[in-house]
């Protein structure tokens, strides 16, 4: 396994983190400030959909960068645990293209 040194300078990213329960450790998602517009609308994609817990990590970076959430994308459903908090944040426009049941 290797190991790859990232330079980041933080201020320019937004931040946010949740604890992966596959991998058994915090995970950091970054995005560069400036590409989410406040009032701007945003399409969120997710590859793979297990838990609640990426998914509010993006949602909560949208949020801070003052955009609104126009719809998610999930190519991979593996779970509906997830699904059902999403209407909890009145995204009213969600797509899944595969869903694996649990």
């Amino acid at each position: 396994m290797g190991f790859t040194y990232l330079e980041l300078e933080i201020e320019k990213y937004l931040q946010a983190a949740y604890i992966s329960l596959d991998r058994g450790r915090m995970v950091n998602v970054y995005v560069p400030q400036g590409i989410l517009r406040k009032v701007g609308n945003v399409l969120v994609v997710r590859n793979i959909a297990k838990d609640w817990a990426s998914l509010k990590a993006l949602l909560q970076i949208v949020e801070r960068a003052g955009a609104r959430v126009w719809g998610l994308l999930v190519v991979v459903s593996i779970s509906e645990e997830w699904g059902k908090r999403v209407e909890q944040y009145s995204i009213k426009r969600v797509k899944i293209l595969k869903s694996l049941k649990d």
